[in-house]
């Protein structure tokens, strides 16, 4: 049930209709309310007197809290992926302009998640929080090894080092940093520390004309 749920946000995700469908409105008010609240004491009778519907309607599209979850997640996940490739769609965009562009994109879509989100997926999900994670790889892989390939055939990017252990390494240090007890932490700032793991992987991987560039 949940992955028909997923497709179902997937699909309605790529080509979204002209009025949004009540499964669009309760995933975008549940993505809001959850990432900004966590969802450990929130009901489903909570969601539907947020969108201001009957229980019955709410439990037309999704069965459970779980479903819905899962559902807010996938629609993030899939937000992420289209929001990175619409970056690079830019053919004359140079590479400096590209690599800004999805680097900011990446930090928006980080600063969305809250502590207590993090915390209920890690604590009440583990299994979705397993899968965001490897999602989340997967997707960031994919935009950056592209860019970091283009990068190398322009100059930008040095030729010496394998592509696949630099993006290893900058997935291994974002996921270390970025975990539920940091997030907690109020002096910790994800969207910084993410910048600054960035800008440190850089610093090895870019040729002089590269940095120059940025």
């Amino acid at each position: 049930a949940v992955v028909a749920v997923a497709a179902a946000v997937v699909a309605m995700a790529k080509a979204p209709p002209p009025e949004s469908s009540p499964a669009e409105q309760i995933v975008a008010a549940a993505r809001r309310h959850f990432f900004g609240h966590g969802f450990r004491g929130v009901t489903m009778d909570d969601v539907a007197s947020l969108l201001g519907m009957s229980k019955r309607t709410l439990y037309q599209h999704f069965r459970s809290k779980e479903e819905l979850i899962a559902a807010t997640l996938q629609h993030k996940l899939t937000q992420l992926d289209l929001d990175l490739a619409r970056v690079l769609s830019g053919a004359d965009d140079g590479f400096h302009e590209q690599l800004k562009r999805l680097l900011r994109c990446s930090q928006s879509h980080l600063a969305e998640i809250t502590p207590a989100f993090a915390r209920d997926l890690e604590r009440d999900a583990p299994q979705l929080f397993a899968g965001v994670q490897q999602r989340r790889r997967e997707v960031i892989t994919r935009h950056f090894e592209g860019l970091f390939q283009r990068g190398q055939r322009s100059g930008m990017v040095r030729r010496d080092l394998p592509l696949g252990l630099v993006l290893e390494v900058l997935l291994g240090a974002v996921q270390s940093m970025i975990t539920p007890a940091r997030l907690a932490d109020p002096a910790f700032d994800a969207a910084a520390a993410y910048g600054v793991i960035i800008r440190l992987v850089l610093e090895g991987l870019l040729t002089s004309r590269g940095r120059d560039s940025i």
